[in-house]
């Protein structure tokens, strides 16, 4: 099987592809979605292993919603080892949620920058390829491990966090990788840029929930 940094799975019967570079947390995320717990260690995922479906209950605040998954997949790779994996799943999802390390990012990290523009310029190309198709496509750019950052709050309405998602949407890196894809949705506004955190299990569903029923509507 060709190998790529990347999770499907499916919500309400929308295919969903999780995306991003190695240890921007998809397999964390997938395992808390599925399984409701976090990995205790980071181990990168070495070979596809097929997923099970499962239904879980995700949370912000006082707000909750169930979620419904079906079998996926998780497959690792290098980021460039195979494009025809990534063609695969950004043709059958509806959905696509692009995670990345804000704290790298914010922190001026070239290898995280070139992997943002490079994959968010491959998204944009296979999506405007496949306009055709009559598949409405929605895209969110999520950023994880925001707890690393310096006066982190969880808080989406404190002014702590709302100062630093100013500061996240200021990068040049990620303005010109909403704007890869942006022409190819076809929509009015580029896409959406979620913060939050998956250290712990309060933070892993505030973010699930903010991105997959608050954002995406799933």
């Amino acid at each position: 099987m060709a190998l790529w940094d990347w999770l499907v799975i499916a919500f309400s019967g929308k295919r969903v592809a999780i995306l991003g570079p190695r240890g921007a947390g998809k397999t964390t995320m997938h395992s808390w979605l599925r399984e409701g717990s976090l990995p205790e260690v980071y181990r990168p995922t070495h070979q596809a292993t097929k997923l099970g479906s499962a239904r879980r209950v995700v949370e912000s605040g006082r707000r909750a919603a169930k979620v419904t998954l079906k079998a996926g997949t998780d497959v690792t790779g290098d980021a460039m080892n195979d494009l025809t994996a990534w063609r695969s799943v950004i043709a059958q999802s509806d959905v696509t949620v692009y995670l990345f390390d804000a704290s790298l990012l914010l922190a001026g990290d070239p290898a995280q920058r070139r992997q943002l523009m490079r994959d968010s310029g491959f998204i944009g190309r296979e999506i405007a390829d496949r306009r055709r198709d009559g598949r409405t496509r929605r895209m969110a750019f999520v950023g994880t491990h925001c707890d690393l950052i310096d006066g982190y709050v969880a808080d989406c309405s404190a002014p702590e966090f709302i100062a630093l998602q100013q500061r996240v949407l200021a990068l040049q890196s990620l303005e010109d990788a909403r704007w890869n894809v942006h022409d190819a949705l076809g929509h009015d506004e580029p896409p959406a840029v979620i913060l939050g955190s998956l250290r712990d299990p309060d933070a892993a569903s505030d973010l699930s929930y903010r991105v997959f029923k608050q954002h995406f509507e799933l």
